[in-house]
């Protein structure tokens, strides 16, 4: 007699998913160290040569201003696009993982209530009233969509945030 096959042991997550997860840890890590010293105003004028390079090239342009408060408001700058566009990653990549979870359960729950609905609908045990059913699905894909078109007006304000969500959902929601 033959033993039954264990399933394939499969890791939660990819090599590449794991990767761009940490890419983009680092980089938020990286965003609120710029933010955190753009707001308590760190000295860079003893960093010597690194400093002075980190200067001009932040502040290529800025000749005018003085190096200091314009390298301060550039690491503000690119702090702020760093940790929101890594936050908007990671969060969606959760929803889109829990997303992957569930849609299955989901559309399996829904299709055994639609087949038994049927079955007692043409066996003469439940008159359906499919005018009622049809309203009460309109309803629920209207206020989906209400939902939807906020988060989607929310999610646009944020450009950066935006593309790297969108990003985060997708790499969540692929199957390893």
């Amino acid at each position: 007699m033959a033993t039954p096959k264990s399933p394939p042991n499969t890791p939660p997550l990819a090599g590449w998913q794991k990767g761009l997860l940490g890419v983009a840890v680092t980089a938020g890590a990286a965003g609120i160290g710029l933010a955190v010293y753009a707001a308590t105003g760190g000295d860079v004028s003893s960093a010597g040569d690194v400093a002075d390079g980190l200067r001009t090239g932040l502040v290529a342009g800025a000749r005018d201003a003085d190096p200091v408060d314009a390298t301060r408001q550039a690491a503000a700058e690119w702090g702020d696009y760093l940790w929101r566009g890594a936050l908007a990653f990671v969060l969606l990549f959760c929803v889109g993982t829990a997303l992957r979870k569930s849609l299955r359960a989901a559309v399996f729950v829904t299709g055994v209530a639609v087949m038994v609905l049927v079955g007692l609908h043409l066996s003469g045990v439940y008159d359906a009233d499919w005018s009622g059913v049809r309203e009460s699905a309109t309803g629920l894909a209207e206020r989906a969509r209400e939902k939807s078109d906020h988060v989607l007006e929310t999610l646009s304000e944020y450009t950066v945030s935006a593309i790297t969500g969108a990003i985060g959902l997708i790499v969540g929601f692929v199957r390893a």
